[in-house]
């Protein structure tokens, strides 16, 4: 199971933001193929490299710029619902991330 940070494929810039990671989902922003974009995969467990993935390399799966916005406010909630180690950080990544779409 990576973590986000460990998923690097090559069509998403180095500078990426990570704005969730509560180990199942995770969630980052960042430019993929000069475009802003938000990521996000479910992680999978010990056994596999979750979704999406490709030839057993763990990928991000593009959220269309529609779905943004309900996306973020969505991962707000959950970080009070639910925090999680490091969710303060990503809450103050999401709250910046907002202003970009």
């Amino acid at each position: 199971m990576p973590r986000a940070i460990e998923v690097n494929p090559g069509k998403w810039d180095a500078e990426k933001r990570y704005l969730f990671d509560n180990d199942a989902y995770s969630v980052i922003s960042g430019r993929y193929e000069g475009e802003i974009s938000l990521g996000e995969r479910w992680n999978g467990n010990s056994e596999d490299q979750g979704f999406p993935s490709q030839g057993g390399n763990p990928l991000w799966h593009v959220i269309p710029p529609f779905l943004a916005l309900p996306i973020l406010y969505g991962l707000i909630a959950e970080i009070i619902r639910r925090p999680y180690p490091g969710s303060e950080e990503h809450l103050n990544n999401i709250i910046l991330e907002l202003r970009r779409f």
